[in-house]
This record gives C-alpha cells, sequence and structure tokens, in this order.
C-alpha cells in the first residue's frame, strides 16, 4: 500500500464536520460492520459489510 498525502485545508474539514453532524442529526442511530478500506487516485473509502442500513438513509 502506498502513502498518500490526505491534507486538506481547515476550512474544508471544518465544512465536513459540520455537514456531518447536521446529517447526524437527522437520523436514528445505527450499527454498521466495516469491512476494510481501499483506495483510488485521490480518494480514500471505508468498505461496509451491511449496507442495507446506509441505502435507506439515502
Amino acid at each position: 500500500m502506498s502513502i498518500m498525502n490526505c491534507l486538506q485545508s481547515n476550512f474544508r474539514e471544518d465544512r465536513l464536520i459540520e455537514n456531518l453532524n447536521r446529517f447526524g442529526k437527522t437520523v436514528k442511530p445505527f450499527t454498521v460492520e466495516l469491512n476494510g478500506i481501499g483506495q483510488f487516485p485521490q480518494t480514500v473509502f471505508v468498505d461496509v459489510f451491511n449496507k442495507n442500513q446506509l441505502v435507506e438513509i439515502i
């Protein structure tokens, strides 16, 4: 696995945290199982094992 530079400006990080907090207040808590991580150029993702609960909130 190669090492990537994953730095973003503080503005973008703060904005992401704000949006996730706002979104988190609109859904009931639920449990997900993570199934590893992967990457594409300039993208890191977390694979979710049980995606059904995520699909329901989209």
